[in-house]
């Protein structure tokens, strides 16, 4: 019996442009959904002639704005990945929104064509970051949107940014203290980064981060583990059991399938590792299949690695030789391990390698050093 994969659907269309965001997306007053089916179709397609009849245990729509579809596109696109794969019943179902797109009919909509799982792209719960953000929602819609997933949606969450150039010490753990008390199952909470080739990116300066970015990322995980949640990934919390299964696929180098412009995927062909891609522009994309190459399985090892330590759990030896057959030693440095053990940067017993809380501030410096090239 083949293990399930996951699915990831690109939607490349949003009302506005972030001026942080570097994703492959068109701003756009409308879409032509038949010109998205046809790409869909074209990409489920060429996955399926390659690895037969697989299930997909999870299922995420990002973008993009996925929220900009219709309760009827949106169940049009679902309708379309059954023709290809079987959606287990216990299968995840996400999908991203912003505030602005949708209304309670809307979400009520989305759950009832299968959606079980809300990413609500909130950012902020204050009008000034969000206007200094380029969003196009606002504080009210952002409190509209929570009362209404509270009501359909268990499963749920919501992203926000710290480490604005206004912000201080003292402004974030305010909101921060708001954003607990919002009492979510789950919250993503990302550092803004400044990326070249953004408005942000001619504005800030690259790769210069926020005075007080480590104090801010240590509050964090403080504040949100005594509010009783889990710190699970380097930029996620969740209470018990409501971690991101979609996610979780990435992180442990599980199989999944990207479909759309600018879609990645990591799957196997028989038992070779490919790493596929779909074009980023829309109307080339549309009559192009995914481009694909084979990844050897040492860097499949080292990406499982840079994913894997982000998490709490970090890597196990039975996860990396389930995913590409190696060890340990065959991967990594275990001198340079001990080293950062004796560091307090990792902590490893021979069976699992886990960064530690101290670790993960430095984990880009420890990943330079940590393979065997």
């Amino acid at each position: 019996m083949k293990q399930p994969v996951s699915l990831y659907i690109h939607f490349p269309y949003c009302r506005n442009k972030c001026p942080y965001c570097d994703f492959v997306s068109y701003c756009t007053p409308s879409f032509d959904i038949e010109q998205m089916l046809r790409g869909y179709r074209r990409d489920l397609s060429f996955f399926k002639d390659r690895m037969g009849d697989v299930s997909l245990s999870t299922i995420a729509f990002g973008g993009g704005t996925p929220s900009l579809m219709s309760v009827d596109q949106l169940k049009q696109v679902i309708d379309l990945v059954q023709e290809f794969f079987i959606i287990e019943d216990s299968a995840e179902v996400s999908i991203e929104v912003n505030p602005a797109t949708v209304d309670y009919d809307t979400l009520a909509g989305y759950k009832a064509a299968g959606v079980n799982r809300l990413s609500m792209g909130l950012q902020s719960l204050w009008d000034t970051d969000l206007e200094f953000l380029g969003r196009i929602h606002n504080a009210r819609q952002n409190r509209e949107i929570l009362e209404w997933a509270a009501e359909l949606f268990p499963n749920r969450s919501a992203d926000f940014m710290y480490a604005l150039p206004h912000q201080t010490l003292q402004s974030w753990e305010q909101q921060l203290q708001q954003i607990v008390s919002l009492d979510l199952p789950h919250f993503s909470i990302y550092q803004l980064t400044v990326e070249e080739g953004t408005p942000f990116g001619n504005k800030y300066p690259i790769g210069v981060s926020h005075p007080f970015d480590e104090e801010m990322y240590q509050m964090t995980h403080r504040v949100l583990l005594e509010a009783g949640y889990e710190h699970y990934e380097i930029s996620n919390f969740a209470k018990p059991g409501m971690r991101s299964n979609h996610n979780m696929v990435y992180w442990n180098g599980g199989q999944y399938i990207g479909i759309g412009p600018a879609a990645h995927s990591r799957v196997k062909f028989k038992d070779q590792w490919m790493a596929c891609s779909g074009n980023d522009v829309v109307n080339t994309w549309e009559t192009q299949e995914p481009e694909c190459e084979k990844i050897s399985v040492f860097d499949r090892a080292i990406e499982l690695f840079m994913m894997g330590l982000r998490c709490c759990d970090g890597v196990t030896s039975n996860m990396l030789l389930s995913v590409t057959g190696l060890r340990f030693e065959d991967v990594i440095d275990l001198d340079f391990v001990q080293e950062q053990v004796q560091l307090n940067m990792l902590n490893f017993d021979g069976n699992v390698l886990t960064c530690t809380d101290q670790g993960r501030l430095y984990l880009n410096h420890i990943l330079q050093s940590l393979f065997k090239y």
